[in-house]
């Protein structure tokens, strides 16, 4: 912070500072998907919003969700089109450029369409959505296996833009960005005011 020359005031945990922003009395888990893990942060939101623990959630992330798509398109191609797209470097990094943009055909359709244009020739490969949400159930199912019935789950926006993501926690809602910057002001606020 001092080599940016900013003035530190004090942290916030970002899911503490969202629910109080936003959430009405009561006690939340609140899910978070990181590169090689996820999360689980219990909060009490009452007089005052307090995290009361955070369970780290292995076996699932980011990395894991993108390795196992990867695979599934590079089959894909494979046996669709003839063309391996993990051979070379170069086409390797043009699957991943794409990545998100089959992934959000994945949510949106029932049928993601992938094309990659490789050494003058065009490439297609064709994959039912529900292939996409498979990998999803799979990643989040040990963040599912831990949430009780009726516990008030709040998801990031990390799990909630994955294909599928509503269908393994059921009744989860979004904890927004919006949320995550109004809590933050108010903290600030308070710590100004004191």
């Amino acid at each position: 912070c001092e080599a940016l020359k900013l003035k530190v005031g004090g942290f916030v945990d970002v899911n503490v500072a969202a629910l109080s922003a936003a959430a009405p009395w009561g006690n939340y888990r609140v899910a978070d998907l990181y590169l090689h893990h996820a999360t689980l942060t219990t909060v009490e939101v009452g007089d005052e919003c307090v995290r009361n623990a955070v369970e780290l959630v292995e076996q699932c992330g980011l990395q894991r969700a993108e390795d196992a798509w990867v695979d599934l398109i590079a089959d894909a191609f494979l046996e669709q089109s003839r063309f391996d797209p993990l051979h070379e470097a170069a086409s390797e990094h043009l699957l991943h450029e794409q990545l998100p943009v089959w992934l959000t055909q994945a949510r949106q359709s029932q049928e993601v369409v992938m094309e990659l244009d490789y050494h003058n020739a065009r490439f297609t490969a064709r994959l039912p959505a529900v292939e996409f949400k498979r990998i999803t159930h799979m990643v989040l199912a040990p963040i599912a296996e831990k949430v009780m019935p009726g516990e008030n789950l709040l998801i990031h926006n990390r799990i909630s833009e994955l294909a599928g993501a509503t269908d393994v926690l059921p009744g989860a809602q979004l904890l927004s960005a919006s949320d995550v910057v109004t809590g933050i002001a108010r903290h600030r606020l308070a710590l100004h005011a004191e």
